[in-house]
């Protein structure tokens, strides 16, 4: 009855407000850690920093997380025309994708995804 609700900022155009929406998908914990870890960015990181400017020696938490569901694409994914939509980044062109971010759910019943148009 774990799930987890994965997000990220998309931008058909980065120079486009009107243009950027949000993606969601849903996915079964399968594994998770007992508790979350804390610890310095450095060591919890693979790159050692985030995109958020905190420094390495940031004590910040992390929670090892094992789920079942489709691919998830962390850096850009084709749209249902085939084309390929670029994440937001942080900095402009050349910045670091938005990060990608998760809700965990306990006790979950049923998970139903709808796409919906926002006119």
């Amino acid at each position: 009855g774990d799930w987890i609700l994965f997000g990220k900022h998309f931008a058909v155009n980065p120079a486009n407000t009107a243009q950027r929406f949000s993606y969601f998908r849903w996915f079964r914990i399968i594994a998770i850690d007992a508790e979350p870890k804390l610890g310095q960015l450095q060591d919890l990181s693979p790159s050692g920093t985030d995109p958020y400017g905190n420094g390495a020696n940031t004590v910040v938490w992390s929670r090892d997380v094992v789920v079942e569901g489709p691919d998830w694409t962390f850096f850009s994914t084709p749209d249902l025309s085939g084309a390929t939509l670029g994440w937001e980044t942080i900095g402009g062109a050349n910045g670091i994708p938005v990060p990608t971010t998760g809700t965990l759910m306990s006790n979950v019943v049923t998970v139903i995804e709808r796409n919906v148009s926002v006119d």
